[in-house]
């Protein structure tokens, strides 16, 4: 059987970064995010008993060892809850940079774990189907839900899911993302997770997520956009500073991104309503209002460095399609 499904990067507002088991990817803190609907990963996949192995393919090409790995191993938990031996082939493609900090890997995921669950003819619901993408990757967990999302976490596998606080159509905010780069990073978000408790701050960031969640939650659901700004913007140089300060120490952004930063506190003095946040690479997400989205977006086009800029809303959830990319 062949199954193909559609799902929305997101960006997180309360970050996730660190996991209590590496294996089920069991994150450390709860986090909250926004699915986006204008940047999509597609996945495309059959069992099939007649293959001797895996064929993966991601954008149009045999997808890189340790990809394929990851892709694999996912495929093998899937395979296992299902009671199949049959081997897949799958095709993937992102209207977006991977391995940018842009969250390819949670749509993708989450894109894959619909399609295959989907193809080995299984029902989970909502909650299931979250637990199974995170143990792929963990932000697609909040990629399987649509609008505005908040993934729990657990100690056990079937706690740990994502689950909708607020539809799409509950607030349009905006997100203009200023891409800087389109270089894959050199370091995955993977090994950041693993390095995270190396941070003298990590900890102090713990207790810090723990008490922002809720405001987060309750800004958006109280539509309090100027809450929401600040929130995010203290979260993302929260999460940077973590990784500034493992051992080794990291650092994705670039002076682009810096420039980026300075030009939306700047252009907020002048008035305009804007606040930046950023995942795990140098790429910025400037939130805003349907009011200011077309004055920020030029602005932002026009900081030097800047390659291009992205306009996403709240979008949906996973969903299923018929036209398969193969």
């Amino acid at each position: 059987m062949k199954a193909t499904a559609v799902a929305g990067a997101n960006i997180a507002l309360i970050k996730y970064w660190g996991n209590r088991d590496e294996a089920l990817r069991l994150p450390m803190n709860s986090s909250l995010s926004i699915t986006l609907d204008t940047l999509l990963s597609t996945s495309t996949v059959m069992f099939d008993g007649d293959l001797e192995e895996d064929e993966i393919s991601i954008d149009g090409t045999p997808a890189e060892a340790a990809v394929r790995s990851r892709v694999v191993e996912h495929l093998d938990r899937l395979r296992r809850w299902a009671g199949s031996e049959e081997r897949a082939r799958v095709a993937s493609y992102n209207n977006f940079p991977r391995g940018a900090g842009l969250a390819a890997s949670a749509s993708g995921f989450a894109a894959l774990t619909a399609a295959a669950t989907r193809a080995l003819g299984l029902s989970p619901d909502e909650r299931e189907l979250s637990s199974w993408a995170r143990t792929g990757s963990g932000s697609a967990a909040r990629s399987i839900l649509g609008g505005y999302v908040e993934w729990r976490a657990a100690d056990r596998h079937p706690d740990s899911y994502a689950e909708q606080i607020a539809p799409p159509e509950h607030w349009e905010l905006l997100d203009c993302i200023a891409i800087v780069s389109t270089v894959p990073k050199s370091v995955s978000s993977a090994e950041g997770h693993r390095l995270a408790p190396t941070s003298p701050l990590y900890r102090a960031r713990l207790a810090q997520v723990e008490a922002a969640l809720p405001q987060m939650r309750q800004a958006i659901l109280e539509r309090d956009f100027q809450r929401l700004g600040e929130l995010a913007e203290a979260e993302a140089l929260s999460l940077h500073a973590i990784m500034w300060t493992s051992r080794p120490s990291l650092m994705y952004w670039m002076p682009e991104t810096v420039r980026v930063l300075a030009a939306v506190r700047e252009r907020r003095r002048e008035g305009l309503s804007a606040y930046f946040t950023l995942d795990a690479g140098p790429n910025v997400h400037v939130l805003t209002t349907p009011e200011h989205g077309e004055q920020v977006s030029r602005r932002l086009a026009q900081v030097e460095g800047v390659q291009q800029v992205k306009v996403a809303r709240p979008g949906p959830g996973v969903h299923l399609v018929e036209q398969h990319l193969f």
